[in-house]
């Protein structure tokens, strides 16, 4: 989830005017009031833009108009370039493929430490017998091969995962993890209006690091159903989907 989302909600900006992201390679994808707080984006690829867009879509046209992306027109070598010259402690640190604010990268034991220890559970397989004990749910994502902590013989994918009952089911067909539609609710319309559509055209995006797949949307009830036309990879119950088009966001949801 963006932090920008999650400072919004909180007492502690109630009074700001301005809150400045340190994203780069942004363009206006959700309103005018992006578009004007962002800079030039001319030479930024549309995929470049739109990976950032997927943790915004849940802000408001007023939040996001608070908005401001001093960065927004320069690129990551550009931006490395001016920090070695300022001379800045950490301008030659390594990019970090996680989550920034998390020490040594451990997401585990920093939920931990706030949430408490996640109950210990089971693997099953596709037709529910048990393969072995896992550490907790938290320790997993569908889609997931490496690091399970379960030696099968074969490659193994995780396939579902159940928070009622803790469970973790694996299967060896990767085939299975990949699927041509997924539901979503808490819809946030951006470009959009807010209705009931039987068609709408775009391009789907199910995590930060996927390019948007070609896809339509049927909207009803508060609920779109998305149809890709390729299928996509690990659709993920709890994740964000949002829906472009030409690299603007027409809304977003979460999965089911």
């Amino acid at each position: 989830m963006s932090a920008a989302y999650w400072m919004l909600r909180s007492e502690d900006c109630s009074t700001a005017k301005r809150i400045l992201i340190g994203h780069i390679s942004v363009e206006n994808p959700c309103c005018k009031a992006v578009e004007q707080n962002s800079g030039d984006n001319s030479g930024k690829s549309i995929h470049q833009i739109v990976r950032l867009y997927i943790m915004l879509w849940r802000l408001t046209q007023e939040q996001l108009s608070m908005l401001e992306f001093p960065l927004g027109s320069l690129m990551k070598s550009e931006i490395k370039e001016k920090a070695q010259k300022m001379a800045l402690p950490n301008a030659d640190a390594p990019e970090s493929q996680e989550i920034c604010f998390v020490p040594s990268d451990d997401y585990v034991s920093y939920i931990e430490e706030r949430k408490g220890k996640f109950p210990t559970g089971d693997f099953k397989d596709e037709n529910g017998k048990t393969l072995g004990r896992h550490g907790g749910i938290i320790r997993y994502t569908v889609g997931q091969r490496k690091g399970l902590g379960v030696s099968l013989g074969k490659p193994a994918f995780v396939m579902a995962i159940d928070p009622a009952l803790h469970t973790v089911t694996l299967t060896s067909d990767e085939g299975k993890i990949f699927t041509d539609s997924l539901t979503c609710n808490e819809l946030n319309f951006m470009l959009l209006a807010p209705g009931e559509y039987e068609t709408v055209l775009g391009e789907g995006k199910i995590r930060y690091a996927a390019k948007p797949e070609t896809a339509e949307a049927c909207i009803r009830n508060g609920t779109a159903e998305i149809s890709f036309v390729r299928r996509v990879r690990a659709v993920t119950p709890g994740q964000s989907v949002v829906f472009y088009r030409e690299g603007k966001i027409l809304f977003g949801g979460m999965i089911e």
